[in-house]
């Protein structure tokens, strides 16, 4: 469910549904300007989901 009508096509250019607010958040950060805002929430994101797939395999193994 979009939040806002900023981006109507999204749906149409992906072929899938649009994305969520936080993704959209994050990638107009990192393309509209690479800094260190930007960078950081890649960090961020990549240490999210590193350690969410460590807790994943834990459960599945464990």
């Amino acid at each position: 469910m979009p939040d806002s009508q900023d981006s109507p096509n999204s749906y149409d250019a992906r072929g899938g549904p649009p994305p969520t607010s936080l993704w959209r958040v994050l990638t107009e950060t990192v393309i509209g300007d690479i800094d260190g805002l930007a960078w950081m929430g890649w960090v961020i994101g990549a240490v999210a989901l590193c350690v969410g797939l460590v807790y994943v395999f834990a459960y599945v193994l464990g």
